[in-house]
């Protein structure tokens, strides 16, 4: 059984505007170059980076369509599970982000900063999670006037990393767990 090493950290950040197929390809490019490396055993091999997208909108989805065409090897995909008795859980890519997911997303990178757990490293994100605040009607946010997107695109990939692991081919395994109707 392969021996997982860990690749929490914040190596690098992708942030402009830009064409959903440009943005994927240097998705694609970012992700070959801060591979993570796993023990076979027999000799280390490298597993590309993990790519969250969130597809709640028109240009991620043209993002994933992109990079699934190109077929790189480690893009999070969500299990849908089904009402239907003995039906498969249907895989689906990138990440949906509704307030509760919002919500599960910035708690748990919340707990991780205060653990020292998070990875993160760059300034950019730093400074935007200095000026992320609670506004009056209780919804996390930036301040008006500023930016939040790095915070946001680190908690959801910390987030989609929790449920989502390399495997030697790159296929996702999901962690088992024990107090999930679901086991995952």
């Amino acid at each position: 059984r392969p021996q997982l090493i860990p690749c929490r950290i914040q190596v690098a950040e992708l942030h402009a505007r830009m064409d959903p197929d440009l943005f994927a390809e240097r998705l694609y490019t970012l992700g070959m170059l801060y591979a993570c490396r796993v023990d076979l055993g027999s000799g280390d091999t490298r597993v590309p980076a993990l790519i969250v997208i969130e597809r709640n909108h028109w240009s991620g989805q043209a993002a994933i369509r992109w990079l699934i065409d190109k077929r790189y090897p480690n893009l999070y995909r969500r299990r849908e599970m089904t009402q239907v008795k003995g039906a498969k859980p249907r895989l689906e890519y990138g990440f949906v982000t509704n307030y509760e997911s919002r919500r599960m997303v910035l708690d748990q990178f919340g707990a991780m900063v205060r653990e020292g757990t998070s990875g993160v490293l760059l300034g950019d994100t730093v400074r935007e999670m200095r000026t992320f605040v609670q506004d009056a009607s209780g919804k996390y946010q930036a301040q008006e006037g500023l930016h939040d997107d790095r915070v946001l695109s680190y908690g959801l990939a910390l987030e989609a990393e929790r449920w989502h692991r390399h495997s030697p081919t790159g296929a996702p395994r999901p962690i088992a767990r024990k107090d999930s109707p679901t086991g995952v």
